[in-house]
């Protein structure tokens, strides 16, 4: 539950960065990583093969980050990677699954409505963050 609660202030404090200035601060990401493996260590509530699938997910995301040349922000693939260090592999990709469908809807939308062009950016935290609590609202539903 701590690792819950921590991750939701990061991605909400990353949400804000993210869409003001479309950057997420080190600082921030190193804090949230760090805190994310001293909770991992300190309350025993996942296993190790969960966490470390839950960091090959976010490992996967800054791949993609880099061999697309930043289509896909690293700093959104640092995020992902944090969300799998305090949620582990299963519910970081069903986060992540709910912030992409989200994301697409929302672009999806904005298209329709011809509100921007294809190649505008979105910021992707934000979808994160709502995708975190829409996974929750499900899980404890």
């Amino acid at each position: 539950m701590i690792a819950l609660f921590s991750l939701l202030f990061f991605l909400s404090a990353a949400s804000i960065c993210d869409l003001k200035s479309r950057r997420i601060p080190v600082y921030l990401l190193a804090l949230s990583g760090s805190a994310g493996i001293m909770i991992f260590f300190l309350s025993h509530s996942m296993t190790l093969l969960d966490e470390v699938l839950g960091i090959i997910l976010g490992a996967a995301f800054v791949s993609i980050s880099l061999i697309s040349e930043g289509k896909f922000g690293l700093g959104d693939g640092l995020a992902i990677l944090i969300a799998g260090i305090h949620l582990g592999g299963r519910e970081a990709g069903f986060t992540c699954l709910y912030a992409m469908l989200l994301s697409a809807m929302f672009s999806v939308a904005l298209l329709l409505i011809q509100r921007c062009s294809k190649n505008r950016e979105v910021p992707f935290v934000p979808f994160l963050l709502a995708g975190l609590i829409l996974h929750e609202a499900t899980v404890f539903a």
